[in-house]
C-alpha cells in the first residue's frame, strides 16, 4: 500500500513546509516515507515542487502517471505536472494566479486561470479552491487550508495521515500562529469533506 503526493507552487507559498508536515505525520505512525523537495528555485515566484511518497516505496521520485494526488498552490504551475496524472489522480488546485504577468514570457493571457481550467477540464477529479476564502488573511494560512482540503477530500490518504494526526504535527512543528493554523486546517478539511460527498470520490 502506498500513496504518492506531488505538491506544486512557487517560492514563498510554503510547499516545503507542507511536505515536511505530511512526512512527519506519517513517520510518527511508523509509516515509511521518502520525500524530495526542489528548493533550487525557492525564491519568490520561482517554481517549487515536492514529492512525498508514503508506504511501500523505495525511491524518492514519483513515477510518471502515478500520482494519487497533486496539491497545487498556484494554478498555472499545475500545468507542469500533467504527465503525473492518471484516471484516479485527485487534483486540488488553488484558483489564484501568483506569478506576475510581467514575469512570464508568454502573452499575458496565455496562462490565465480561465485557460488553465479549460486545459484541466478533461481530467475527472479536479477541484478548484479559492484558498483565500478559507484563510482569514490573504497571505497567511492558505497552504495549510489547502492541505486540509486534501485531507478531507481524499479518503485514501487517511490510511497514512488523518486530520487529527496532522493537528498534532502542526502543534509540534510550527512555532507561531499555531491556533490559527489549526483553525484553518480544520476549515479546509470540512470543505474537503463537502467536496468528497458532492463528487463521490
Amino acid at each position: 500500500m502506498k500513496y504518492e503526493l506531488l505538491m506544486a507552487g512557487v517560492g514563498g507559498q510554503g510547499i516545503i513546509t507542507l511536505s515536511e508536515l505530511v512526512a512527519t505525520s506519517a513517520l510518527k505512525k511508523g509509516i515509511k516515507v521518502t520525500a524530495t523537495q526542489d528548493k533550487g528555485l525557492a525564491q519568490r515566484w520561482g517554481s517549487v515542487k515536492a514529492y512525498v511518497r508514503l508506504g511501500d516505496v523505495y525511491s524518492p521520485m514519483i513515477p510518471k502517471y502515478a500520482a494519487n494526488a497533486i496539491l497545487s498552490l498556484e494554478i498555472a504551475e499545475t500545468l507542469r505536472y500533467l504527465d503525473y496524472i492518471n484516471e484516479n489522480t485527485i487534483l486540488v488546485v488553488d484558483t489564484k494566479r501568483m506569478i506576475p504577468k510581467d514575469n512570464m514570457l508568454e502573452k499575458e493571457d496565455t496562462l490565465s486561470p480561465l485557460k488553465v481550467k479549460k486545459i484541466l477540464s478533461p481530467y475527472p477529479h479536479v477541484f478548484f479552491v479559492n484558498a483565500e476564502s478559507g484563510s482569514k488573511e490573504a497571505e497567511f494560512g492558505t497552504n495549510i487550508f489547502m492541505l486540509g482540503v486534501l485531507l478531507g477530500l481524499d479518503g485514501r490518504l487517511k490510511d497514512f495521515v488523518t486530520v487529527d494526526e496532522m493537528k498534532e504535527t502542526v502543534k509540534s512543528m510550527l512555532r507561531s500562529h499555531v491556533s490559527e493554523n489549526l483553525e484553518v486546517l480544520e476549515r479546509g478539511a470540512s470543505l474537503g469533506s463537502e467536496l468528497r460527498d458532492a463528487d463521490g470520490v
